[in-house]
């Protein structure tokens, strides 16, 4: 957690410097407004900045709330997270109009920047990373190349524990194959089949199935379309040199 902590500080966060990374996150907020989730309460507009711009590390929300005159300020909400409060001393924005009520008033674009830059620069790499990333990020995360191979790696690790628990219950079972009464060795035949069935599917398909079962929920249906074909073209390679030899 540490380790990917640090590399959304190095190269979100403090690449450039604060002033910037908050004119970025700033053009993001606009951009994405109208096709995100937004709170609306009887007294206050809120959302959360990483989320709705795909970077949950930038951890702080925005709260636009009635109030007796404009302003601007970064704070913490009543659960200790940091906020972005913009008070506003005339009309709330409609749903629609979000965007342009924070970016065409110049000053309160400004503010809201600035605001944006003082949390990066003194409060982002203070908190921890994010338990929670967004499904934007957990994708890029295991398309990685390096995370793509240790997931590769732990799963053939499975597969050989699995392999090994099949051999050890196929050698009970070949023993009762060595007997005269046929009845038993169709029953120790059939029960054997059955066996690999169970373990590794009648075929490479199904064998494919079994181990993509094996891996976190979800990994496959986030792997590109490239990683996805490498995965299974090895698992076929790994059921024709491993698995079918075995059965």
């Amino acid at each position: 957690m540490r380790q990917f902590k640090t590399y959304l500080s190095e190269m979100v966060l403090t690449e450039k410097g604060a002033e910037l990374n908050a004119d970025l996150i700033y053009q993001k907020i606009i951009d994405t407004l109208d096709h995100a989730h937004i709170d609306f309460d009887e007294d206050r507009i809120q959302f959360h900045v990483g989320r709705i711009t795909k970077n949950s590390a930038v951890d702080v929300r925005i709260v636009i709330r009635p109030a007796g005159e404009d302003e601007v300020r970064l704070g913490k909400n009543t659960k200790g997270e940091y906020t972005i409060v913009i008070d506003v001393a005339g009309n709330m924005p409609s749903r629609d109009d979000i965007d342009d009520f924070i970016s065409n008033d110049r000053m309160r674009a400004g503010e809201v920047k600035q605001a944006l830059a003082q949390y990066i620069r003194d409060h982002s790499t203070e908190q921890d990373a994010p338990l929670v990333k967004t499904k934007y990020e957990d994708d890029a995360l295991d398309n990685d190349q390096g995370n793509f191979e240790r997931q590769y790696e732990s799963l053939t690790r499975k597969i050989k524990e699995r392999m090994a628990e099949y051999t050890g219950v196929c050698g009970e079972l070949d023993g009762e194959l060595d007997t005269e009464d046929m009845s038993q060795r169709e029953s120790a035949k059939m029960a054997r089949a059955q066996l690999t069935k169970e373990y590794f599917g009648d075929n490479i398909d199904e064998f494919k199935k079994i181990a993509g079962g094996m891996l976190k929920a979800g990994y496959m249906q986030g792997l590109t379309k490239e990683n996805k074909e490498k995965l299974l073209n090895r698992l076929g390679s790994y059921y024709d040199q491993k698995i079918k030899p075995t059965m």
